[in-house]
């Protein structure tokens, strides 16, 4: 049949060309492992050594309290830039979502009037942070930076799942780090009440520093 000559003819060229990758051989030391287990207890117990007289040297930082200072590269919660009318730079071209490995990107698309110089704009933009797994790949894939994970925010819990799906106006609006969970737990005995504006106003709190210049190396 046609199709049984097209894959012999495959088989040919992949044989022909040395296309296909053999695997080396272990040699007897690998195939034992003994050499690699050696190795790993050796960094194991290197680390635990240093740790064990030299534990001054390590910080401590009272989380949620005390947050350590992240990079500049830092990738953290999504958000869309806008234009200087207010209105998103995103022109729905879906190159992000089609990018995303997770397939947490959904956009909905529509047309502007006659007239616009850009053809579409995202009616509906939401992205799953459930599935999310940070990796950056639609900042890269957006030809025009409309979108960006520069908010330095990770601390994205919730009691609820819908909430975690972020549409369009809370990626241009603003997510609060920090959102109304109750009362915060105070070792000392005092608990500090943490209250926030769902909608990204100014969050009222006392006794807790958000930022702190604590570095961990």
């Amino acid at each position: 049949m046609p199709g049984d000559d097209n894959k012999k003819g495959i088989r040919n060229i992949f044989r022909d060309n040395e296309f296909i990758d053999k695997n080396k051989p272990l040699t007897f030391w690998e195939r034992l492992y003994f050499v690699e287990i050696i190795k790993g207890l050796a960094v194991t117990i290197r680390h635990f050594l240093h740790n064990l007289f030299n534990y001054s040297d390590l910080p401590t930082i009272d989380y949620p309290e005390k947050k350590r200072k992240i990079p500049l590269t830092f990738r953290g919660r999504h958000r869309l830039t806008k234009k200087p009318d207010g209105t998103p730079r995103c022109v729905a071209c879906y190159l992000c979502a089609t990018a995303c490995p997770a397939k947490c990107i959904y956009i909905e698309a529509g047309e502007y009037k006659d007239g616009n110089p850009i053809e579409k704009y995202p009616v509906r933009y939401e992205i799953d942070m459930l599935r999310c797994v940070f990796c950056g790949f639609c900042v890269e894939a957006c030809p025009c930076d409309a979108i960006r994970m520069d908010t330095g925010e990770y601390d994205l819990a919730d009691y609820s799942r819908e909430k975690l799906i972020f549409d369009k106006e809370t990626l241009m609006g603003g997510y609060p780090p920090v959102v109304n969970r109750g009362d915060a737990f105070d070792p000392s005995g005092s608990s500090a009440a943490v209250t926030s504006d769902k909608n990204g106003g100014e969050i009222k709190e006392d006794k807790i520093n958000k930022v702190d210049d604590a570095h961990v190396n």
